[in-house]
């Protein structure tokens, strides 16, 4: 809120802004005359541990047209957290509930509903990025909807960044497995086995990942283990910086939620894939299951998916990047889900290599 000063001289009535300039917004991109901005609700940009972000949301109609929109209530937030303190707010629009708005030419529309609240409970001091795809769904025709687009970066400091102090991975471990960047202390990697760099059609590329405690506390924490095989969150990249699209499915049904659970303490490293973990399926009572590496198998040529198979590189030879990521639960930072992405792996597909 922004609190003016009204100061009547010789009869002409004067406007102080008392907080000094107007509120900044962070502009995104314009879509159909359209234009979303965003702002931090702090006036320094700075929090305390544990305060909570607030971002303020604004759209604005940059056309010469007045327009009538239909934006879609806020349903849900899905807050990430990944490399480079980079929060991902993954706000959900309500195909049930929507607002309807009138926007004459210029005008900007601020309402306190487009305001999201993220807790910073747990959360090491330091430097984020808040990010959000879309604040604004718009429902266009019935059972159709698009977004306007932001995606731009709302800088936030939290705490002291001075006073986050995180340590490295051992030299033997560095230059055996790579490694990504951390994540609110924790960092992972991946390896394949015994260093293979060579592979041919007909085999399955898999990698072992780890898990690295930056931090000066132990961390307990649950991750994700996909139903199967194919549900990796994992990419390939080709030499020439193009992503590769890989031939997968999808099957219907309920897949159960499977976790596992593990302490990491200071300055350790653990290996959480390629082994086996106390597991719990659908929230049951943990048993000890094989943790299965993620993979994808290489094919010549196109051959019926079945359930369970994982990702598949279809007549592929050449040079390319594996990039894997893990989805992590802690306990002491409940707002946020974190994704942490391993470094990427290269290696060839070449018909040459022996079994």
């Amino acid at each position: 809120m922004f609190l003016r000063l009204f100061v009547i001289a010789a009869g002409i009535v004067v406007s102080i802004n008392l907080y000094g300039v107007d509120p900044t917004y962070i502009w995104g991109p314009r879509r159909g005359g359209l234009q979303s901005g965003a702002r931090l609700l702090s006036a320094s940009g700075k929090l305390q541990p544990g305060d909570p972000i607030v971002v303020e949301f604004v759209l604005r109609n940059t056309s010469d047209e007045s327009k009538t929109i239909v934006i879609q209530q806020y349903d849900d937030t899905h807050p990430t957290l990944g490399t480079n303190n980079r929060i991902e707010l993954n706000i959900l629009g309500s195909s049930q509930r929507r607002w309807q708005h009138e926007l004459g030419p210029g005008d900007l529309l601020k309402k306190r509903q487009y305001r999201v609240s993220v807790s910073t409970e747990g959360l090491p001091d330091g430097q984020y990025n808040v990010t959000a795809n879309s604040a604004f769904w718009l429902t266009v025709k019935p059972n159709h909807g698009t977004g306007i687009p932001h995606s731009r970066p709302i800088p936030v400091t939290i705490g002291n960044p001075e006073r986050t102090q995180l340590s490295s991975p051992e030299p033997d471990l560095i230059d055996t497995i790579h490694w990504g960047g951390q994540v609110a202390g924790l960092m992972a990697g991946a390896r394949m086995p015994d260093g293979k760099s060579q592979w041919k059609n007909g085999q399955r590329v898999e990698a072992r990942m780890f898990l690295y405690n930056a931090s000066e506390n132990e961390i307990r924490l649950e991750y994700e283990i996909p139903a199967a095989a194919a549900n990796w969150n994992l990419h390939l990249e080709h030499e020439s910086k193009q992503y590769v699209r890989l031939d997968s499915t999808f099957f219907t049904g309920v897949e159960p939620q499977i976790r596992a659970t593990v302490s990491v303490k200071p300055g350790e490293t653990v290996q959480i894939t390629g082994l086996e973990r106390k597991v719990s399926i659908g929230g049951k009572e943990p048993i000890d299951q094989l943790v299965s590496n993620p993979s994808i198998q290489l094919l010549e040529a196109p051959a019926e998916f079945q359930y369970g198979d994982p990702k598949r590189l279809i007549g592929g030879k050449g040079n390319y990047t594996f990039n894997s990521a893990i989805t992590i639960h802690r306990d002491d930072i409940p707002d946020l889900t974190m994704v942490l992405s391993a470094g990427g792996i290269p290696f060839s597909v070449n018909e040459s290599v022996e079994d």
